[in-house]
């Protein structure tokens, strides 16, 4: 019977999978702008502007110190961009992090840019009805500041240590970017909530997802391939 079938694939998919999950915690980044009083000018922050799981939300205390570092870490070079025009362009890195226990997470990091709506300028506090209502010019964000605002940067902190694995998820999410008119990341969320909280495939297997995405309504589930290469020794 159906109970058959089912214990069947469990017992398939306990043999392909790790006993963790794919990732911890996924984190998006963005930058806000604060008046900088001693300096005379608008300094800007990266904070997380989404999270999976929601911030706050975990006992576990690896998570919770991830947490406060992960907006440094995804703008390690904020300071020199700032101060200097820079082409943004797709970049994709890492850090690691290492706890009392010496086990190590990596959290692969991609930086992407944002179309400039008003929603996101909202978000980010700097629209328009903001600057304008404050008389001096010079607390204005300078253009290249406000080119940063754009940008999101994208983290997933994880026990696996498997780039390709994570640059194909980021693949993944520029594709949907790319494709959305909207500039609401609401199909992105759905698939990182979905494949964060699937089983990590063991070296060497894959495993499909099933997703909320734009075309759900008609009846259409997303689907994407988790995919995690055979571990190379030597």
């Amino acid at each position: 019977g159906s109970s058959g079938i089912n214990a069947e694939y469990r017992e398939v998919v306990q043999k392909t999978t790790e006993r963790y999950k794919l990732f911890e915690g996924v984190y998006q980044v963005s930058l806000t702008a604060e008046w900088d009083e001693a300096t005379g000018k608008h300094k800007l922050k990266p904070v997380v502007s989404w999270s999976h799981p929601p911030l706050g939300t975990t006992k576990c205390r690896n998570i919770t110190a991830t947490e406060k570092i992960v907006p440094e870490f995804a703008f390690p070079d904020l300071d020199l961009l700032e101060v200097k025009r820079i082409n943004f362009l797709t970049e994709t890195y890492a850090f690691v992090q290492t706890d009392m226990s010496a086990a190590r997470t990596v959290g692969y990091c991609r930086r992407f840019k944002y179309k400039d709506t008003v929603a996101s300028r909202l978000r980010s506090g700097t629209d328009a009805s903001v600057t304008q209502s404050n008389e001096d010019k010079n607390r204005k964000l300078s253009r290249n500041q406000r080119r940063l605002l754009k940008i999101r940067v994208w983290c997933i902190v994880t026990k696996l240590h498997c780039f390709d694995t994570f640059s194909a998820i980021f693949d993944e999410i520029h594709t949907m970017r790319r494709q959305t008119t909207t500039n609401a990341d609401s199909e992105v969320f759905s698939f990182l909530k979905t494949i964060g909280e699937a089983a990590a495939p063991l070296p060497g297997y894959a495993m499909q997802i099933q997703y909320v995405s734009k075309n759900s309504a008609a009846g259409e589930m997303g689907l994407y391939d988790v995919k995690r290469p055979v571990q190379r020794t030597g």
